[in-house]
């Protein structure tokens, strides 16, 4: 392993590092994940990575924050919270996701339903933070339903919780 190439910012290493660990922990989930595996991957250093993540436990929150549920946002919550049409918006996001799948995609099931499964029952922190992802994915799929229901998209008496 060597050093970050000079132009490399701490930002930089940060965010190779959260993108290598994300990869890891979807393919081998947390307990299993590997911190050699992740350096390998990044060819940085255990110096770098623990500059950054004091404990594999602080990276794997912050893989559960800054790359899953950053990534909802980006993809699904906000398109959703902002759209006139939610429900046309749900369902194009949908239509992605099944055209967008790969085999990897198969094998490997959701990144965060996978850590659900595997950490809520063990880590307290891992649970909350998951669970809150959870909340808002409920809140605005609700939200798109009740939007839908008030353009006469969906019936009436479709329970939208």
């Amino acid at each position: 392993m060597h050093s970050p190439a000079p132009n490399m910012t701490p930002d930089l290493t940060r965010e190779k590092i959260l993108h290598a660990a994300a990869a890891e922990i979807h393919r081998q989930g947390f307990q299993a994940a590997s911190i050699a595996h992740i350096l390998a991957s990044t060819g940085l250093t255990k110096g770098a990575l623990y500059h950054h993540f004091p404990s594999k436990q602080v990276l794997g929150l912050a893989v559960v924050d800054e790359v899953i549920r950053s990534g909802l946002e980006e993809r699904l919550f906000t398109p959703l919270s902002e759209a006139v049409d939610p429900l046309d918006t749900l369902l194009a996001y949908m239509d992605r996701r099944i055209r967008d799948l790969t085999d990897d995609a198969f094998e490997l099931g959701c990144p965060l339903n996978n850590l659900v499964q595997e950490m809520s029952p063990v880590d307290e922190a891992f649970k909350t933070q998951l669970d809150q992802i959870l909340q808002t994915w409920q809140s605005v799929i609700e939200q798109t339903l009740i939007t839908g229901q008030a353009q006469n998209r969906i019936r009436q008496e479709v329970d939208c919780e």
